[in-house]
């Protein structure tokens, strides 16, 4: 952290080297199952029972260079409060082509991040940020995007909707179904 003056600067060195090194993976997806609702117990062994989760799962995406959407935010949290930042992953849901456009999603598909910087949020989503998946041939496409960092409130909701309206970061919240109905 002494290499870095500002925030800014300690948020755009996690996202950049997060970004470029770890690579989007969907067959890693049980090792970050978040779905303890058939798991019943006390709210600090539920605690404790995530925390050791967390720490598998980011040591899992360190070691394999892997990671789907929450391995990806965590990561960038964790990295986050080891630098003094404060980080929240968030979920919701996404629109990412055509198809997406006038569809009824409930389930919650992404995660990504907000980054307090200076008393104010920014949103970044560090997996968009690391590349995209070929249509045709489903394989993902390492491409560096920096669009996601820092993105304007008013374009991230164009593609991104938070389950928690709050993390819209705009004045008037646009419903889920005003979201699904929009373009791109």
């Amino acid at each position: 952290s002494n290499d870095f003056n500002y925030d800014t600067e300690k948020a755009r060195a996690i996202y950049t080297w997060i970004a470029l090194n770890i690579e989007y993976s969907d067959a890693y997806n049980d090792v970050y199952i978040n779905n303890i609702k058939q798991i019943y117990f006390s709210d600090y062994h539920k605690s404790k029972y995530l925390k050791e989760k967390e720490i598998k799962t980011i040591d899992f995406v360190l070691k394999s260079k892997k990671a789907n959407c929450y391995g990806y935010s965590l990561l960038f949290k964790k990295l986050c409060d080891n630098l003094n930042l404060e980080a929240q992953i968030i979920y919701g849901l996404t629109k990412s082509n055509i198809n997406d456009i006038g569809v009824d999603r409930k389930i919650k598909d992404h995660a990504w991040n907000a980054v307090k910087i200076n008393n104010k949020w920014k949103l970044i989503d560090v997996t968009w940020a690391s590349g995209y998946e070929d249509i045709n041939t489903k394989q993902f496409i390492k491409n560096f995007n920096d669009f996601y960092f820092f993105t304007s409130p008013k374009e991230f909701i164009n593609h991104h909707f938070p389950a928690k309206k709050e993390w819209q970061l705009i004045k008037n919240p646009v419903r889920k179904n005003e979201f699904f109905a929009t373009p791109i």
